[in-house]
């Protein structure tokens, strides 16, 4: 008796998990419904399977979000949501669970990815059914040795940068120098630049020691009054001792 249970159990857990394969897309319907007409008959598994294949053509995740948010970060599959199968009655909870693996992600910084809630076999254009992640990646040197830490990667760049006065209307323009001082090779992994106000780029992403890149830098005034600003952008490199690096950028515009 025991040991049927056990197997009872057992299989219950391999069903729910392989609903679960269905709604993450990994497992296809027709599979999943094979499964459930062989083992639906068995007297011992039939009080999980019923309910399950009845629910299954209910709750759904949004399969396709998931695999559109996915492709939004260069197609790296480090971001997966997944409904712990059940039948929410009004007013009770039901769960989503969301794994992010940041070591699958091609990207360091702050990311944000979402995706729809698929209810009863119907997707609701709402942003109340509408799930964001957001998350900030930073890269883990937790395991650099004294050596690593000697050899490491150094930027050096001016941390503020002075664009003087710009005319309205035209464009402010300036160059500045993205040097590796370090020994090891120093990785741009991303510029991060939240204001409209600025445009930014880099030329290179990976220095070896001595060697520059060019951070391009555009102040485009249309639009803006008259008056001084001051905004930030973010370099993000392996250089463990400052890994994010705030450069701050000033201006005056006037007419």
């Amino acid at each position: 008796n025991e040991m049927q249970e056990l197997s009872s159990s057992i299989v219950s857990e391999w069903l729910n998990h392989l609903c679960e394969e269905f709604l993450l897309g990994t497992v296809e319907k027709p599979d999943v419904i094979f499964v459930f007409d062989q083992m639906s008959p068995i007297s011992n598994f039939a009080a999980t399977a019923a309910p399950l294949l009845k629910e299954i053509d209910h709750i759904e995740t949004a399969t396709g979000d998931v695999r559109t948010a996915e492709e939004y970060f260069v197609n790296e599959k480090y971001i997966d949501a997944v409904v712990t199968l059940q039948n929410v009655k009004p007013n009770e909870t039901g769960k989503i669970q969301i794994a992010l693996t940041p070591e699958h992600a091609n990207i360091f910084g702050p990311i944000e990815a979402s995706f729809l809630i698929v209810i009863n076999g119907k997707q609701v254009q709402n942003d109340e059914f509408k799930v964001i992640v957001r998350a900030d990646i930073d890269e883990d040197f937790s395991k650099l040795t004294p050596e690593d830490h000697r050899n490491a990667p150094i930027l050096d760049v001016a941390a503020t940068i002075n664009m003087g006065n710009i005319v309205a209307g035209k464009i402010g323009k300036r160059n500045v120098n993205l040097t590796n001082v370090g020994a090891d090779p120093l990785k741009i992994r991303r510029v991060l630049n939240n204001s409209n106000d600025l445009r930014a780029s880099v030329n290179k992403l990976e220095l070896k020691n001595g060697k520059s890149a060019t951070l391009k830098i555009e102040v485009p005034t249309a639009g803006l009054a008259a008056g001084a600003y001051s905004r930030q952008l973010t370099v993000i490199t392996n250089d463990p001792a400052k890994p994010r690096f705030i450069v701050t950028i000033n201006w005056v515009v006037v007419e």
